[in-house]
């Protein structure tokens, strides 16, 4: 995989991409707004300053910067998968450190995409530019703490859970004899006891693809220790143990993204989420 300068010759190929990606990705529009839109990139593309992700002398993606807005950035969907949108995005980032992009709020695989490759939020618009019924997200690029190990997210997540898990039991009482009835789990226990069972049921189907098997594991273990520091946010008290969370939170969900973008990719279905606690506020 290369990544060059495009020239008049790309144009073509790229309308052709455009084309076919959102044949694949934005079944919202209306057939009226797809062929405007369309007329409107047939007549941009010539003038645009092309970035070309080309595989074995075929362009298999192509971006289009304006200053530090990634102002389009397609790939071909034959080639999802392959790495060529993360390249792009890597590219434009080169360009353009802490770059922004504005992504459909309703391309299912815009989203997961940019979060899983270190955008946040910064905005939403109920328009696209041109004032059309398609709601846009605002995003930037930040740069990302160092990512942490998986051995040191679980060991977070249980250190996390320990002290929270440790305030929610109830005061010991004195047991006059053995009959006496064990006291039952408080509110967070049983969330958390809930949330235990929910993710190891999930591990519990194992794809015969071994690449699918791991998607899957871990999709079901970051979404049970998303769903850990929801209930760690909404009983815990101690600032150190929330700060622990938010940040496990943060992170696992832009891996969740990440691994649900690559089912979609593949046209796979997403295990459905666990309830989520309600987030905090």
């Amino acid at each position: 995989m290369t990544i060059r300068r495009g020239t008049p010759a790309d144009v073509p190929r790229a309308l052709q991409i455009w084309r076919d990606a959102v044949a694949a990705t934005h079944t919202f529009l209306s057939p009226a707004d797809l062929r405007a839109i369309d007329a409107m990139v047939a007549e941009w593309l010539p003038t645009a300053e092309l970035w070309i992700a080309e595989d074995e002398g075929r362009a298999a993606g192509f971006l289009v910067m304006d200053g530090t807005l990634i102002d389009a950035l397609f790939v071909d969907p034959a080639v999802h998968g392959r790495g060529f949108g993360t390249a792009l995005v890597q590219h434009a980032l080169a360009l353009a450190p802490g770059a922004s992009v504005d992504v459909s709020e309703q391309a299912a695989n815009a989203l997961p995409f940019y979060l899983a490759r270190g955008f946040v939020r910064t905005g939403r618009s109920e328009t696209d530019g041109q004032g059309r019924p398609y709601p846009l997200i605002h995003m930037r690029h930040q740069a990302q703490a160092p990512q942490m190990t998986a051995r040191a997210t679980i060991r977070l997540a249980a250190i996390a859970a320990l002290p929270l898990l440790a305030a929610c039991q109830p005061e010991p009482q004195a047991q006059p004899d053995a009959a006496q009835p064990q006291a039952s789990l408080t509110p967070a226990q049983q969330a958390f006891a809930d949330a235990n069972a929910r993710m190891h049921a999930a591990m519990d189907d194992i794809p015969a693809d071994p690449d699918e098997a791991f998607i899957r594991g871990m999709l079901a273990h970051h979404r049970g220790a998303v769903e850990m520091a929801e209930l760690a946010l909404r009983h815990g008290k101690d600032p150190e143990v929330r700060a622990l969370a938010q940040e496990i939170l943060d992170a696992q969900s832009a891996e969740i993204a990440q691994m649900e973008s690559w089912l979609s990719e593949r046209g796979l279905p997403s295990a459905p989420s666990p309830g989520h606690a309600a987030p905090h506020p």
